[in-house]
């Protein structure tokens, strides 16, 4: 129960959060959800009891992060929880930290592909700013709070592969850490009336665009892994296998690059 308080928002936060969405959910991010495995209440289920949740998303614009943050306000449970969210360094700026403060969201920059790729890195290396953020997650998870997830690592046109063992580093890290239970929400977005997704009209913000967005499953770190066969090294390739059900179908297969 310690843990769950801990985790909390203050009032004013929660007060912000709840007008944040009220404005924003019928404007900027408009969507329509699907939850056929209710996977949600699982979610919920987990927080209530103390334990901390990562919201696990697919990613191919920058509106991605900030459209699952607004599905986490938007449930009482998930919404009175911190969270933390990755922002990629090239996109990093002084405002959202501030606003971060005042949502109770704490974001931590990591040098992506596409930060490398656009010269807008300042000489840090890629995955700078990764191993903060995955501290950052694992004592938050720790409090049973909630993480925001893109295990592409960056804006990509397809799903693809996983080549970045990202899930299986945050689980090691947390059993090194004495986490013993936290889960694994996977949430796949996709933008209604978008059939290409390696249109880089797409890999904007997608302002007046609605959203349609499927739940998928919720795993408990030890489903997750009983699914991996024990090993930390096999968990992503489970978790992509999930989000495959739940993103849309053109964004499935592999086409010539990320954007």
């Amino acid at each position: 129960m310690v843990k769950a308080e801990t985790a909390n928002v203050g009032f004013l936060q929660h007060a912000a959060r709840k007008l944040t969405t009220t404005v924003l959910s019928h404007t900027v991010f408009r969507s329509e959800r699907t939850d056929n495995g209710h996977g949600i209440d699982k979610a919920k289920e987990v927080l209530r009891q103390g334990n901390g949740l990562i919201i696990v998303i697919n990613h191919f614009s920058l509106k991605d992060p900030p459209q699952a943050i607004n599905e986490v306000f938007l449930h009482r449970e998930m919404g009175s929880k911190k969270v933390v969210a990755p922002v990629a360094y090239h996109m990093d700026k002084d405002w959202y930290h501030k606003l971060g403060k005042i949502i109770g969201v704490t974001l931590t920059p990591v040098v992506t592909e596409n930060s490398v790729k656009e010269g807008k890195n300042n000489g840090h290396k890629l995955n700078e700013g990764k191993i903060e953020y995955l501290n950052e997650s694992t004592q938050l998870l720790k409090k049973g709070g909630v993480v925001v997830l893109a295990p592409q690592g960056t804006r990509m046109s397809y799903l693809g592969q996983p080549d970045k063992p990202i899930i299986g580093t945050i689980m090691a890290g947390a059993k090194k850490n004495g986490l013993e239970k936290f889960a694994f929400l996977f949430m796949g977005f996709r933008v209604e009336g978008v059939d290409n997704y390696s249109d880089k009209k797409v890999r904007g913000f997608n302002l007046l665009k609605k959203y349609g967005i499927n739940i998928g499953a919720c795993l408990t770190n030890h489903e997750l892994m009983e699914k991996a066969g024990g090993d930390f090294r096999a968990v992503d390739r489970i978790a992509y296998e999930e989000l495959r059900k739940i993103v849309p179908p053109n964004y499935i297969g592999k086409v010539t690059s990320a954007v």
